[in-house]
């Protein structure tokens, strides 16, 4: 969604991918500076773990490749740093809608983040507030129904979470595949290879 919507403003360029992810990856770790801060790391120590995350060779690498990782790892951080935020916010309903929709924009960038929301409603609830855990919850829904009826209406199929299940399922995990993909023990190979 945010690289149809980059491309759409620039052209379809691997340029305009690139620098995406060369902002997505400089805001990650201008993010990092101010999470370091937030757990009282020394202004040096804080520019440090800045520097350190942008100059990451993993960053580097996926910043130079169409991964989702990098938008990933920018809404992790700020995630965290939502979730330590000032103590006398948590009661907030705000706050936790604020926590609730970068979950629900993270579970739509990797589904995996999904084991997140029963540890948050756990939090929530823990401090007796109901109103915030609903908040959470209903922020979620926000965000991710509006893709699932999209995948509804197209596919006349429930898809609850991720939309890559078994063609990934099915090249990633066969006889045929030594640690990677193996497209040739895909259901329909054609497809991959540009529908030959």
């Amino acid at each position: 969604m945010l690289l149809a919507a980059v491309y759409r403003g620039v052209g379809i360029h691997p340029t305009a991918r690139l620098a995406l992810n060369v902002v997505l990856v400089g805001l990650a770790a201008a993010l990092v500076v101010l999470l370091a801060g937030r757990l009282r790391l020394s202004p040096i120590g804080a520019g440090a773990a800045g520097l350190i995350a942008g100059l990451c060779p993993w960053s580097l690498v996926l910043g130079a490749t169409l991964y989702t990782e990098t938008l990933y790892t920018l809404l992790l951080v700020l995630l965290a740093l939502l979730v330590i935020g000032d103590p006398g916010r948590r009661a907030q309903v705000a706050w936790w809608t604020g926590i609730g929709l970068t979950t629900g924009v993270g579970i739509l960038v990797r589904p995996q983040l999904v084991i997140w929301v029963p540890f948050a409603l756990c939090f929530a609830l823990a401090g007796r507030r109901p109103t915030a855990a609903l908040a959470f919850l209903g922020a979620i829904v926000l965000m991710l129904t509006p893709w699932r009826v999209r995948k509804y209406a197209r596919l006349r199929a429930f898809v609850p979470l991720d939309r890559r299940g078994g063609v990934t399922l099915a090249v990633a995990n066969n006889d045929l595949s030594e640690g990677g993909q193996s497209i040739g023990a895909s259901p329909n190979p054609g497809r991959h290879r540009g529908g030959e």
